[in-house]
């Protein structure tokens, strides 16, 4: 599977919102929040890897989701193409440094450019 970013694009000045012009976007500006898992207390004691993680760590994360809606409509003169996904299964697994990798790893890693720390 190919990795994509979900960076939000502005193409233009006039279509970034206006709390956003002139100053730099934090972090959670960047992604929509429709992509954030929030994981509550049940879910994390099934994920152990997470008790140990930090605000700023990366993980990797898989998944298994169904498609529970698929919704296409034409607003304000553009089409809009919408896919909602129940996550069913997840796993997660903290991010390892170049450092922490065993050769192998470190291999696979820059075979297929991912952006380790």
């Amino acid at each position: 599977m190919k990795m994509v970013s979900m960076e939000k694009k502005y193409n233009k000045k006039d279509n970034m919102p206006k709390e956003t012009i002139g100053v730099d976007m934090d972090y959670s500006e960047k992604y929509p929040y429709g992509l954030r898992i929030d994981l509550q207390k049940d879910q994390v004691d099934k994920i152990p890897e997470l008790k140990n993680c930090k605000v700023g760590d990366m993980v990797n994360i898989m998944g298994y989701g169904k498609i529970v809606a698929v919704r296409m409509a034409e607003m304000h003169g553009k089409d809009t193409h919408n896919v909602e996904i129940q996550i069913e299964k997840i796993a997660v697994d903290k991010k390892k440094s170049l450092e922490q990798m065993n050769q192998k790893e470190y291999n696979d890693a820059r075979k297929q450019g991912k952006g380790y720390m």
